[in-house]
């Protein structure tokens, strides 16, 4: 199995439990928070959507200075969201299946004004910056969804409202 092949199963597995969360953020429920210091359900929403963004651009550079992000784009609903994610999601896969082994091994590093923050190859980005990042906001979105009454999907084994 290649690298490719072996990231883009992965891949498939975590974007479809993670847009299952997202289809469940209640309209009614967009600026939620379960504390001033966190962020809204929307907000965390379009952190997921966005953040599959960076395998595109770790995968077509060998490097990219953070100040140079483009603004994400407004959300005003979960239909918007679950767009932007969708169309992510597509390029992504698209990018990372046609990657041989060596393009995957090979280096990217992100810098913030010239200076080195991180070093990766760019199949660890995939791994690490998009698919564990997204694994990690996907769990607070199910607290989220749990702490108003939402019924959770199943994600890795059946929820208390969803067997598998």
């Amino acid at each position: 199995m290649t690298i490719a092949e072996s990231l883009v199963a992965k891949f498939d597995r975590e974007t479809m439990i993670t847009r299952r969360l997202i289809e469940r953020i209640p309209l009614e429920k967009l600026d939620w928070r379960p504390h001033p210091k966190s962020t809204t359900m929307s907000g965390l929403g379009r952190h997921l959507a966005h953040m599959i963004a960076w395998a595109p651009v770790a995968l077509t550079t060998a490097e990219f200075d953070v100040s140079a992000r483009q603004p994400m784009p407004a959300t005003t609903s979960v239909d918007d969201i679950l767009a932007i994610y969708d169309a992510n999601v597509a390029a992504t896969r698209s990018l990372i299946r046609d990657k041989t082994d060596d393009e995957l091994r090979s280096e990217w590093v992100l810098t913030a004004g010239g200076r080195q923050l991180i070093r990766l190859t760019k199949a660890e980005v995939i791994s690490s910056m998009v698919l564990h990042h997204l694994i990690h906001h996907r769990g607070q979105l199910s607290v989220y969804l749990r702490l108003n009454d939402v019924p959770v999907p199943a994600i890795y084994g059946p929820s208390a409202d969803e067997p598998m």
